[in-house]
């Protein structure tokens, strides 16, 4: 007989499946794109921003390398970086479905480093992952969830009974 926690799993895993193709329409997927959408979250300490180096590195050798310009906007103190906004940054090639190591710099108009954070996401091949990263003093970022179910770990999860 089957639970009252799988049958909502299930539906719950298909209501989530239906949104994913939605997710990656709203920031710019094709179809056939690896995306990474990255949010800078700044701290109160965190001013004047020029550019952010992005690294995105995952075993095996694959690695990206971009320079992005900073979301920045005019307070009475002068020029300053978003509080909080995302970059979708698309791989290029072919990137394994694995964990991958995104790391950020952000520099000033020299190009010399303020402040560097990182984290981790698991890429999807194809497919959009969440990622988030913390500039400065603050709390910790919130956990990568880009809010949907990846269908090949949702599978396992629900064969083992695991939440």
């Amino acid at each position: 007989m089957i639970s009252m926690r799988v049958l909502l799993k299930n539906a719950c895993l298909h209501r989530s499946l239906l949104l994913v193709p939605f997710a990656s329409a709203a920031i710019g997927c094709a179809a056939d794109d690896t995306v990474v959408a990255l949010t800078i979250v700044s701290g109160d300490d965190v001013g004047a921003v020029a550019s952010l180096h992005v690294t995105v590195r995952q075993e095996g050798g694959r690695e990206l390398v971009t320079d992005l310009d900073a979301q920045s906007e005019m307070t009475d103190a002068g020029r300053v970086i978003l509080r909080s906004y995302f970059e979708r940054i698309t791989l290029p090639g072919d990137w394994e479905r694995a964990t991958a190591r995104i790391e950020v710099e952000a520099q000033d108009e020299d190009g010399a480093a303020l402040f560097n954070a990182d984290t981790t996401a698991r890429i999807r091949p194809e497919g959009a992952v969440a990622a988030t990263v913390m500039l400065g003093k603050d709390d910790a970022p919130p956990a990568m969830d880009a809010g949907s179910v990846d269908p090949e770990d949702a599978g396992a999860e629900l064969a083992d009974g695991g939440g």
